[in-house]
């Protein structure tokens, strides 16, 4: 796993043991170079960032990656919300038709040139019946989701793979930024019930909300640690460093 961020980079490689859980195999870490609010704007220098930091997890680890899961924080990243409609003509419902729906938010999103990195449906409606959970096995005439959707730019995403490709490593997934941090943080009780999970980086801040064990939204802003530090630095006329340790 590797968390592109604008003050900092980090590589994880893990193994899954017999019994599900992970076991943490190697890791690195290097301050970020060519990167600002979560966008890659030169590339030579975040390649070098990269390599360095990758590189030191697969020492440790005694592994060669070909292959990494990006956390997704470059090109604008959005929630969107699409009700489709999808015909099935009083049959059962299949896996096709589920996939069918899905690859709709997809091409939806695609048309506002954006590509979706997460189409999760967030309910279903067999016919006039509401709130079905998984409609596979169920007859209908018209299989409704409520689709959420997580995109963005497609041109940032070219970017962040032609750098990753500088670095003779290809993006296996993207996952959301804040989707992640609520997933590793928060328990199975407070995605149910409801909960905002608040994840402030060094220049972005990302946020995500869940609620009846789904994620409903997410969000992410251009501001970010970082930005406390300058101002406290400027208010106070003291140095960054100095501003650091302060705010810390």
């Amino acid at each position: 796993v590797l968390d592109i961020g604008t003050t900092k980079i980090a590589c994880l490689i893990g193994r899954t043991e017999t019994d599900g859980t992970l076991r943490v195999l190697g890791f690195g870490w290097q301050k970020a170079r060519g990167v600002r609010g979560g966008n890659v704007v030169d590339l030579g220098e975040a390649v070098g960032a990269i390599r360095t930091c990758v590189g030191q997890a697969e020492d440790m680890a005694d592994i060669r990656l070909r292959s990494v899961t990006v956390n997704l924080t470059c090109g604008q990243p959005e929630s969107r919300l699409y009700n489709v409609q999808w015909a099935v003509g009083g049959r059962q419902v299949e896996d096709r038709d589920i996939r069918g729906v899905v690859n709709e938010g997809r091409i939806r999103t695609a048309n506002d040139g954006r590509d979706a990195i997460h189409a999760m449906p967030q309910h279903f409606a067999v016919d006039a019946t509401d709130q079905v959970e998984d409609p596979r096995g169920l007859f209908c005439s018209t299989l409704g989701a409520r689709l959420h959707i997580i995109d963005a730019a497609s041109t940032a995403l070219r970017s962040l793979g032609a750098c990753m490709a500088r670095c003779d490593l290809e993006i296996a997934e993207l996952v959301s930024a804040p989707m992640a941090a609520g997933l590793s943080t928060l328990v199975a009780d407070e995605r149910e019930l409801g909960c905002t999970i608040i994840d402030m980086g060094g220049g972005t801040t990302g946020m995500a909300v869940f609620a009846d064990g789904q994620l409903l939204h997410t969000a992410q802003l251009p501001i970010g640690g970082l930005h406390v530090t300058k101002d406290l630095a400027s208010g106070l006329s003291t140095s960054i460093n100095h501003a650091e340790r302060l705010k810390t």
